[in-house]
């Protein structure tokens, strides 16, 4: 969505670009608990969430480069690899509701 705005946009000198965060130190993660987060930690390759200011970061470079358009920044201390894990898991209980069905990954989460 994010490219197919940056080109409708575009001509109209609008950029539109996109940040992806992965797990952030923020009040969302008030439900988790220690134990959750040490887990989830574990799968993020820095071992640890992000701040809130790398994400103000990110936003500045997009706000500042007047070039950039239709890109989706990704900052997340390389957290895809859990989201392919969730994914998998997601698939493996759509098909057999049962996410323990999932041998490769449902062990690296606490279900």
């Amino acid at each position: 969505m994010t490219k197919a705005l940056a080109k409708e946009l575009g001509p109209s000198n609008i950029r539109v670009n996109a940040v992806a965060p992965g797990t952030i130190k923020t009040d969302m993660d008030g439900e988790l608990s220690e134990e959750e987060i040490e887990e989830l930690k574990k799968e993020i390759p820095l071992k640890r969430r992000g701040e809130p200011e790398e994400i103000a970061k990110g936003v500045k470079f997009l706000i500042e480069n007047e070039y950039m358009t239709g890109q989706v920044i990704t900052i997340d201390g390389r957290l895809d690899n859990l989201i392919s894990k969730i994914n998998c898991v997601l698939r493996c209980y759509s098909k057999s509701k049962n996410a323990s069905t999932c041998k490769k990954h449902a062990s690296a989460f606490l279900i």
